[in-house]
């Protein structure tokens, strides 16, 4: 009876030792308010800096964003995502505004949002405005 229980142990040990590690990545989600930071255009290579609490902000909920300028509402729409060859999240604008030849990359902490119907270099870089939980 003792060398069974003693083998019952050994094996369960064995089995919880020999368990692979498994590294969870955490996916960066868009859902929440991301605010403008830098925009950047193809005159002379030019880039513009913005200061926290700028206004210029885009909010996302599940399918759905709304664009602020300026503290303003100026559009709201749908989007929708998928990876790119980069593994890098995409979001398609499909209604509002943005869907008139924008695309969203998010990479890491930086989402940015291109122009894409222009065969330049035109977009803007946003990070995530952290909220308060109280």
């Amino acid at each position: 009876m003792k060398a069974t229980v003693s083998t019952l142990l050994c094996l369960v040990v064995l089995l919880t030792a020999c368990k692979k590690n498994q590294v969870n990545k955490i996916q960066p989600s868009i859902t929440g308010t991301w605010e403008l930071r830098s925009s950047f255009g193809p005159i002379a290579n030019s880039t513009q800096t913005y200061p926290p609490g700028n206004g210029n902000l885009i909010t996302f909920t599940d399918a759905s964003y709304s664009y602020y300028n300026s503290g303003s509402l100026a559009s709201q729409g749908n989007f929708k995502q998928g990876p790119n060859e980069n593994g890098d999240k995409i979001f398609d604008f499909t209604s509002g505004y943005l869907s008139t030849g924008f695309e969203g990359v998010l990479h890491n902490d930086t989402l940015t949002i291109n122009v894409t119907n222009v065969q330049t270099t035109l977009g803007g870089n946003y990070v995530q405005v952290k909220t308060d939980p109280s």
